[in-house]
C-alpha cells in the first residue's frame, strides 16, 4: 500500500500541509483494511474512482470517530458545552467546529492555494477582456502529474463534514439539509469527471474554492449556540461583531463566486462557445446550484439580521403558550358551565 501512495508525496514538499496529513491518515487506515481483507482490496488503487470512494469512506469513518470523541470530551471538560439545551444542539456545535477547522486549514495550505490559483486564474478572463484589462494565462490542470487526484481529495475533505452531518446532527434545518445533499451529489459527479473535459466539474471546484474562505461562518454558528442566552432578544456584542465579520467575508465570497459563474454563462451563450451537450449539462448544473445559492442567501440575510440585532422573534413558542392558555381558559369555562348547570338544577328541584 505504501508503494501505491509514495508517488504523491513529492507534491507537498517542503510545506507542512493538512491535506498531506489527512492523506497519510487515510492511507494508513486503508492499509489496515488491506491487511485484514486482503484480496478484496488488492486491485484497488487510490487513484481510481473505486479508490476515491474508499478514500471518502475512510474519511467518513475517521471523522465520525473524531466527532464522537470530541462530543464526549467536551461534555466532560467544558461546562458551557455540557449545559447546551436542547442536548441535540451539541452535535450541531461539534459539526460546525469541525467544518470550520478543516476549511480553515485548507485556506492555510500552500498546496491548496497553489493548485487553486493555477486552476482558476483564467476564469475571469472574459470579464477582464471586456474591461480591457490584462488577462491571466490559461488555467493549468497538470502542473503536477497527480494534480487532478489531489484536487478530488481536497473536494472530498470539503464535503465529508456535510455528508456526515446528515447522519449525525439531529433536526437540521431543511435548507441546510438540502445543501448537504447537493454537495454530496456534486462530489459523486466530481469523482467521475475529467477536469480537462468536464467544464461543469471545474465550476463545481470553483464554487467549493470560494466557499472554503467562509470558514468563519461555521465557527460563528457554533459559538452562537454556546454563548448566546437562550430566549434573550438582545444578542451579545462580541457575537454580533463576529457575525458582522463573517457576513462581510461570506458576502464577498458569494459575490465573487456568483460573478464568475455569471461571466461563464454569458461568455458561453453570447460567445457561442457552448455545444448542444454543453447547454444540457451546464443548465442541469446551474439548476442544481440554485439549492446552494438559496441556502447562501438565507444565511447571509440571517447574519446581517444578527449583526443588527433585528432577528424576528420566534413565533413557535409563543404559539404553543397561547394555545396552552386557550386550552386552560376553555377548561375553566367548561368547569364553570358545569358548576352553573348543577346549581340551576338544584334550584329547580
Amino acid at each position: 500500500m505504501a508503494q501505491r501512495f509514495e508517488v504523491f508525496e513529492g507534491l507537498y514538499e517542503p510545506f507542512y500541509d493538512l491535506q498531506q496529513e489527512i492523506n497519510r491518515g487515510v492511507v494508513w487506515l486503508f492499509s489496515r483494511v488491506d491487511r485484514e481483507v486482503g484480496p478484496a482490496t488488492a486491485n484497488i488503487e487510490l487513484g481510481s474512482w473505486q479508490g476515491l470512494y474508499v478514500y471518502f469512506f475512510m474519511q467518513l469513518v475517521a471523522l465520525a470517530l473524531i466527532w464522537t470523541a470530541t462530543h464526549v470530551l467536551f461534555d466532560l471538560i467544558w461546562p458551557t458545552f455540557s449545559k447546551i439545551n436542547p442536548a441535540h444542539k451539541k452535535w450541531y456545535v461539534v459539526a460546525n467546529f469541525s467544518k470550520a477547522f478543516f476549511l480553515g486549514m485548507q485556506c492555510f495550505s500552500p498546496t491548496w492555494f497553489m493548485y487553486s490559483f493555477l486552476q482558476y486564474r483564467c476564469t475571469a478572463n472574459p470579464l477582464l477582456t471586456f474591461l480591457n484589462l490584462p488577462t491571466q494565462p490559461d488555467c493549468n490542470y497538470h502542473f503536477h502529474p497527480n494534480q487532478p487526484l489531489v484536487a478530488k481529495w481536497a473536494a472530498s475533505t470539503y464535503v465529508v463534514t456535510d455528508v456526515l452531518a446528515i447522519f449525525m446532527v439531529p433536526k437540521l434545518p431543511k435548507t441546510t439539509l438540502y445543501h448537504h445533499v447537493a454537495t454530496g451529489i456534486f462530489l459523486f459527479f466530481v469523482f467521475h469527471m475529467n477536469l480537462d473535459e468536464a467544464e461543469v466539474g471545474r465550476k463545481v471546484y470553483l464554487y467549493g474554492y470560494w466557499s472554503t474562505f467562509s470558514f468563519m461562518v461555521n465557527a460563528f454558528l457554533s459559538l452562537r449556540v454556546l454563548y448566546e442566552k437562550r430566549g434573550s432578544a438582545s444578542k451579545p456584542m462580541p457575537l454580533r461583531v463576529f457575525a458582522a465579520v463573517s457576513a462581510v467575508i461570506y458576502s464577498f465570497c458569494c459575490f465573487a463566486n456568483w460573478t464568475l459563474h455569471l461571466v461563464w454563462v454569458v461568455d458561453g451563450i453570447a460567445g457561442n462557445n457552448w455545444s448542444t451537450s454543453d447547454y444540457v449539462s451546464n443548465f442541469i448544473y446551474l439548476g442544481a446550484l440554485v439549492v446552494l445559492v438559496k441556502d447562501d442567501l438565507i444565511l447571509m440575510k440571517w447574519l446581517v439580521q444578527y449583526t443588527l440585532n433585528t432577528l424576528p422573534v420566534k413565533k413557535r413558542s409563543a404559539g404553543k403558550n397561547s394555545s396552552k392558555k386557550t386550552n386552560s381558559n376553555n377548561n375553566n369555562n367548561k368547569h364553570s358551565n358545569k358548576s352553573n348547570t348543577k346549581k340551576n338544577n338544584k334550584k329547580n328541584k
